[in-house]
Order: C-alpha cells, then sequence, then structure tokens
C-alpha cells in the first residue's frame, strides 16, 4: 500500500489591475508561514507486505546401537555472500533436536528487497561412538517484489553436492 503524505498547503491567487490589465500574484503558505514554491513537496511512502521464511532441521539417526537420548545442536548463522564472514546483528540461533525429529529456527522477517546468506549446521556433542553429522548447509534468500509485497524465495544449497530440497543430518 501506499501512505500518503497529509500535508496541507494554502495557494493565494490575487488578481490586480495595473495599466487596465489584470496582474496575477500567488502565494503559498504551510501551517499559516509563507513558503516559497520550491518548498511545496509532498513525499508519499511505498509500505511493501512483508515476507517471511523459517527453515527447518530434520534429524535422523543411522544404526541399531543407539540407546537412551540424546539432544542435538544446530545453527544458523547470517553472512555475507561468501558464507565466511558473520554478519553483525544479523541471524545467529541455536535449536535442539531429541533423538529424531524436525525442528525450525524462528521465522526470519524480511522488510526489504535484497539477498541474505546463512550457513546451517550440526554442533558436535561429546557422546563416545556418535558420529557427528558434518554437512553443512548454505542458505540464500532472495527477496524480490512485486511492488505491493515482499516475496522471498528459499534455495538450500548442501555443501559439496548442490542444490537439495531439504536440510537432513543423519548421525
Amino acid at each position: 500500500g501506499i501512505n500518503y503524505d497529509t500535508t496541507e498547503y494554502t495557494v493565494t491567487v490575487k488578481a490586480e489591475a495595473n495599466g487596465g490589465k489584470l496582474v496575477p500574484s500567488v502565494s503559498f503558505a504551510k501551517a499559516g508561514n509563507a513558503v516559497g514554491e520550491d518548498e511545496l513537496v509532498f513525499t508519499n511512502e511505498l509500505v511493501l507486505t512483508t515476507d517471511k521464511v523459517e527453515i527447518s532441521v530434520n534429524k535422523s539417526l543411522d544404526g541399531d546401537n543407539f540407546t537412551g537420548t540424546e539432544d542435538f545442536r544446530f545453527y544458523i548463522i547470517e553472512t555475507d555472500g561468501s558464507f565466511v564472514n558473520v554478519k553483525n546483528g544479523g541471524v545467529n540461533e541455536e535449536i535442539t533436536i531429541t533423538n529424531e525429529g524436525t525442528n525450525a529456527f524462528g521465522e526470519i522477517e524480511y522488510t526489504k528487497v535484497g539477498t541474505y546468506y546463512y550457513v546451517v549446521g550440526e554442533k558436535a556433542g561429546s557422546r563416545n561412538g556418535m558420529n557427528y553429522d558434518e554437512t553443512v548447509y548454505h542458505i540464500t534468500v532472495n527477496v524480490t517484489t512485486d511492488g505491493t509485497a515482499l516475496n522471498a524465495a528459499t534455495t538450500i544449497n548442501k555443501v559439496g553436492q548442490g542444490t537439495v530440497s531439504s536440510i537432513d543430518f543423519v548421525n
């Protein structure tokens, strides 16, 4: 939508006789104070509907010697386009999955057009005999607009393997 400027100006037009002719003069005012013609400015604001993305992680266990319970920890970190340099003030979150299942990082809301980059991985635990998944995923979110709303499109790349449809860790 559009937020329209509500500024009001008063335009006064006077016509005075001068040598048998009417000569117009124009003056402008804002809130009762005189302003010049070049100060007549209206600024409207385009307000785009935001979009959100929720990034989920799937955890499964392979092998039949696992007993008990374990909390597996996963991280998401916002980076620059190199996927190396952490973005100051960016997303930096951790989630836990007990044994197997799915969990999601908090929704990420986008308020402007751009490309956003994230790294997702599993934090190694300390359980004896457990092989922790060292897979790293690079997430790219391209935010575009159709003029009224922002649209976020997510691409997941499994490092070393290319584009995939989900984030899966197997221990």
